[in-house]
């Protein structure tokens, strides 16, 4: 054989070097990908001020100011949500977790989105949404399958996309031997062999969200006591597992809301979901006096109790819009108008401004609930 000659052997390894070479900065390219474009818009340092050049950056917009005109009602959460965010940064060790606990229609949910949705480029691709309900099993053989099952999933959400915001809805149905499964993803490395697949974990949030200890959770409680009445609970829960604490570092406990605040938020929904949508172009503003509100508010929780801000949410779509597109066909057409609601004698009156003409006329309406 000529000295020049290749071994096949030799060939084939440097062949399977090529490919392995070429599929680890694939995966690397993959990785850059889902962080620069469905990761976190701005990974900047917790200490460090705003990136002008990224004016919806988590630390830009996350000002307690901000969170308050969305999650009216609580305070206490608008400021721990800006401490953890400012934990956000991409040389931290390992993930950030918090545990969100409160009532239906306390602002849970929304929290997760505008999390969601003011981190990350993509919401949809970056955020997984877990139902507790499907992990809840009363065997005891059945919730270890369920655990594997449910850390899968996550391997896989962060296999996809390491800077994923995770959250597990209705933990409580969850299991303590099913939920701590996720242990490993909180290592202190950062990282986790998942599989015989190296997995990066540092970058990720996980959410749990929760109902617990709802009945403690009163306004004249401070939040310190409002965390502790929630880490109690949760103790109870899962049968004092000490594994839990390893999973959970932040507790966001949401109040009850107050008629006042039920009251902030349906004045914010008809100024942001009737006045200038596509439902009610014409509707350039919603006037209406404090009583009027207040008789709404106390009719959307008899219509829909205890469910707190979603009652309003749910009276507003399918009674306020409806009667008030019936009255505002019967305004002069292509006129933008300043609507007027007035509560009296158990009935909603509807009255109207046109605002285009220079002797605006009134025009009044009546509808029965």
């Amino acid at each position: 054989m000529s000295q020049n000659a290749t071994s096949p052997i030799t060939s084939d390894s440097k062949m399977s070097a090529k490919v392995s070479t070429f599929i680890t900065i694939l995966s690397l390219f993959c990785t850059f990908i889902c962080v620069t474009h469905a990761g976190l818009i701005d990974l900047i340092p917790s200490q460090l001020r705003c990136d002008p050049t990224h004016p919806n950056s988590p630390q830009c917009w996350f000002s307690k100011a901000n969170l308050r005109a969305s999650l009216i009602g609580q305070d206490h959460v608008a400021e721990e949500l800006v401490s953890m965010i400012r934990m956000i940064d991409p040389k931290r060790a390992k993930p950030v977790a918090f545990h969100a606990a409160g009532d239906t229609g306390t602002g849970k949910s929304l929290t997760i989105s505008l999390l969601s949705k003011s981190i990350f480029k993509k919401p949809a691709q970056a955020t997984l949404i877990i139902s507790g309900s499907h992990y809840r099993s009363d065997d005891s053989k059945n919730r270890i399958k369920l655990g594997e099952e449910l850390a899968d999933q996550v391997a896989q959400q962060l296999k996809k996309c390491p800077t994923s915001l995770i959250v597990i809805d209705d933990v409580q149905y969850v299991h303590a031997t099913t939920l701590t499964s996720l242990i490993a993803f909180m290592d202190e490395k950062g990282e986790v062999m998942w599989k015989k697949e190296l997995i990066t974990t540092r970058h990720a949030i996980f959410g749990y969200v929760s109902d617990f200890a709802i009945e403690g959770f009163t306004a004249n409680k401070s939040l310190e006591e409002l965390q502790d009445i929630v880490r109690t609970e949760s103790k109870i829960i899962w049968s004092e597992d000490t594994k839990m604490e390893m999973l959970v570092f932040n507790v966001f406990p949401f109040r009850y809301l107050s008629d006042k605040d039920l009251a902030e938020i349906l004045r914010a929904k008809m100024d942001i979901e009737i006045a200038g949508t596509a439902q009610f172009p014409y509707v350039d503003k919603i006037q209406c006096d404090e009583y009027s509100v207040a008789w709404m508010v106390q009719q959307a929780k008899q219509k829909y109790p205890n469910t707190n801000a979603r009652s309003v949410q749910r009276w507003v779509d399918a009674y306020l819009k409806s009667r008030l597109g019936k009255f505002v066909v019967s305004l002069e057409p292509y006129t933008h108008h300043e609507i007027y609601i007035h509560a009296k004698d158990e009935q909603l009156s509807f009255g109207a401004k046109s605002l285009r003409r220079q002797q605006p006329e009134s025009i009044e309406g009546k509808n029965e609930l």
